[in-house]
């Protein structure tokens, strides 16, 4: 009996303690490959937070601008309007 490598490139003999070598490295081989999806899952999972985070930090950053707008456009309208009241207006 023949077998391929966990590479598919050379051929093992049939002999017992080839078959189970073969089945040994074809383990490793499958948990190395499921260990390598769950690192890529992972590592997407930390590019989708990060992106998550950039986008919420920009509305933050823009929110903080409005707000710092708004509150000099109050003052500045308090300002005018104690102008006015001064002016006897």
């Amino acid at each position: 009996m023949l077998f391929l490598d966990v590479k598919g490139e050379n051929i093992v003999s049939g002999s017992p303690w080839n078959r189970r070598h073969h089945h040994h490295e074809r383990e490793k081989f499958l948990d190395i490959n499921q260990f390598l999806n769950h690192v890529t899952k992972i590592v997407s999972g930390t590019l989708d937070l990060s992106l998550q985070w950039k986008e919420y930090k920009e509305m933050m950053e823009l929110m903080v601008k409005s707000v710092r707008k708004q509150s000099l456009d109050l003052q500045e309208e308090k300002e005018d309007s104690d102008l006015e009241e001064s002016l006897g207006g």
